[in-house]
């Protein structure tokens, strides 16, 4: 299955970075044209049209039959630095400054209601679990 999951992986770059990428680029490049987005100063789009389309697609992250073993394995590649936040979240199929942004605006919300972020650790069923 592991094998199978590597394959899906590489196909699931290769049909964003063909199909999805050449939509966003005539897609913007219309848009441009159209003057619904303006590019800053003088630049000109044709002249690196590859510069102004380039992105990363993140697809839908993988399912997992046990999700506790899963997060333990993310968590261990993160503390361990073989992963960044932003490829961890992507595994997850979220962009990471999204996942900030929202972290961001729940950290003020429980702050003024006077109260703290939840931790693992504070989390009875994840107590239970690592108990067992």
């Amino acid at each position: 299955m592991l094998e199978s999951w590597k394959f899906f992986l590489s196909v699931r770059h290769i049909i964003p970075a063909r199909f999805c990428q050449q939509i966003y680029a005539l897609w913007l490049e219309e848009m441009i044209n159209k003057g619904v987005i303006e590019l800053p100063g003088n630049a000109n789009f044709y002249q690196n049209p590859s510069a102004w389309t380039r992105c990363y697609w993140i697809a839908q992250g993988q399912t997992h039959i046990d999700g506790v073993k899963e997060v333990e394995r993310l968590e261990r590649l993160y503390a361990l630095g073989a992963i960044t936040f932003e490829e961890l979240c992507m595994m997850l199929g979220k962009d990471y400054q999204e996942v900030l942004e929202q972290r961001q605006r729940e950290a003020q919300e429980l702050k003024a209601y006077g109260l703290s972020p939840p931790s693992p650790n504070s989390n009875p069923a994840v107590n239970k679990a690592t108990a067992e």
